[in-house]
């Protein structure tokens, strides 16, 4: 008598890794045999339902591996994307004072680090009037004079705006210990608008 030959065909169901995480954390994986059309309707034999028990564990403990993934990338420490930034050093925020009456200044400025540099930083809140030749200065002093002398300050940019938030890199040859203040200072006539100690 011939041997009836059993042919059997396996399919392999591929879900992309966002799908499988997304079902797994919302509790809707449903994993289902698929058996060929002619074992439709009936009721599969012990070694059908052996080898879906086995695919079911493996494609569970696959959705989980890929899921503790998804989770180990998006805990994964901020420093690890380059563009991002750190503050790793912040001075307090010191209020702007205005030293010449016709041209108010205010806001606050503070002193950043970032990944290693140095930034004045001025806030939002920033406003001065102005002026021709507009210059942010670091001076010497706690306090500023209207009319300043050169050997007392060291110009550190020209003022981005006269209003909003702005901040200037401080070379690494500036050493802040000797500088006590940050002044706006107008360069062609002398005159210092206001001032922010440091």
């Amino acid at each position: 008598m011939g041997m009836k030959s059993h042919h059997r065909s396996d399919r392999i169901l591929r879900i992309p890794q966002e799908t499988l995480s997304h079902l797994l954390l919302s509790g809707q994986v449903v994993l289902r045999p698929l058996l060929d059309s002619r074992n439709q309707g009936n009721k599969p034999q012990r070694s059908e339902r052996t080898t879906m028990k086995l695919n079911t564990f493996t494609a569970t403990s696959l959705a989980s591996v890929l899921m503790l993934g998804g989770l180990s990338s998006a805990i994964a420490p901020a420093q690890a994307n380059p563009s991002v930034q750190l503050i790793a050093q912040a001075t307090a925020a010191r209020a702007f004072v205005t030293v010449e009456q016709n041209h108010p200044t205010s806001g606050t400025a503070r002193i950043v680090t970032e990944n290693g540099q140095r930034y004045l930083e001025f806030d939002r809140r920033f406003s001065t009037v102005s002026g021709p030749d507009v210059k942010v200065i670091l001076h010497r002093n706690s306090t500023l004079p209207v009319k300043l002398d050169e050997a007392d300050y060291i110009t550190l940019a020209s003022l981005k705006g006269f209003s909003g938030a702005q901040r200037y890199a401080i070379p690494n040859s500036v050493n802040l210990d000797n500088f006590q203040a940050v002044g706006i200072w107008c360069k062609k006539f002398n005159v210092t608008f206001g001032y922010a100690s440091l």
